[in-house]
């Protein structure tokens, strides 16, 4: 008997929890992430006109031993703005 209640109750949760039908779904669901996965994609067939990253091999080794030298200059750091509290007058 209580196998049998467990069952039953079991069964509305186990419905609730399917699928919602796809016409309630809008149709540009899901583009979000296609677009996302698509724009991390690597193209293996590139287009032949595209311009090559003009960052190769030895100048990444160089900027990285001007890295390591304290040769190159440090980002500028901005101080965080002060603020004060305003000086309004308390209702009457």
């Amino acid at each position: 008997m209580n196998v049998r209640l467990l069952v039953l109750g079991l069964v509305p949760v186990a419905l609730a929890a399917c699928e919602p039908p796809r016409a309630t779904l809008s149709p540009s669901f899901g583009n979000a992430v296609r677009h996302n996965i698509a724009i991390q994609t690597i193209n293996p067939n590139p287009n032949e006109t595209m311009i090559s990253p003009d960052m190769d091999g030895e100048r990444a080794a160089e900027v990285m031993d001007r890295y390591k030298q304290g040769l190159i200059k440090p980002a500028p750091t901005f101080a965080a703005p002060t603020t004060t509290a305003g000086g309004g007058t308390a209702a009457k």
